[in-house]
């Protein structure tokens, strides 16, 4: 931590790894929610294991990888993912969640599709993320919207609150 902002340079120190790729596979648990931008789209599931994509072409089931927190062994990881309006133009996608009852998992931001992921948390103090909403205009305004949960251990207080970015996900503030 650099005051309020979480800087995470990489989990264990040493050089940066190669990312994971997506994997050919069928969901192992119930499909919590589905998003698509239109019918010759991907299609993309959320399960209790992560993030699924489906191309247009019915080809199967991907596991995406490509940064995202690995949740396939979390029992009760919770995700939520908020699809740009304008999809199949700037192809981008956002993924939040937590893991149990205080391991928050922040926001996860791709510009391709899902192929790849990078964190877009730097000033959201509640990585407890329990829903996403994107503007109507995002395309324009790249405005989003982090409703989370917290639990300040020191102050003794838990409960709720709502970030905004006005950049795509780069920085958030409280409202």
């Amino acid at each position: 931590l650099d005051g309020s902002w979480l800087r995470v340079l990489l989990p264990y120190g040493g050089e940066r790894m190669a990312l994971e790729t997506a994997q050919s596979a069928q969901p192992r648990s119930a499909i919590r929610a589905l998003g698509a931008a239109r019918a010759d789209a991907p299609l993309f599931a959320i399960t209790g294991e992560g993030v699924y994509r489906r191309q247009a072409e019915g080809a199967g089931w991907e596991l995406l990888a490509g940064g995202l927190p690995d949740v396939r062994e979390a029992s009760d990881a919770q995700l939520v993912m908020a699809m740009s309006p304008t999809f199949t133009e700037d192809r981008t996608l956002f993924v939040g969640g937590w893991v149990g009852d205080h391991q928050g998992l922040g926001v996860w931001r791709s510009t391709d599709g899902g192929d790849t992921w990078q964190p877009a948390w730097q000033g959201l103090e509640h990585l407890r993320v329990e829903s996403l909403v994107l503007s109507p205009d995002y395309g324009r305004d790249q405005t989003l919207l982090a409703y989370c949960q917290y639990s300040d251990l020191i102050q003794g207080e838990t409960g709720r609150s709502v970030w905004k970015s006005v950049d795509g996900g780069g920085q958030w503030a409280l409202l």
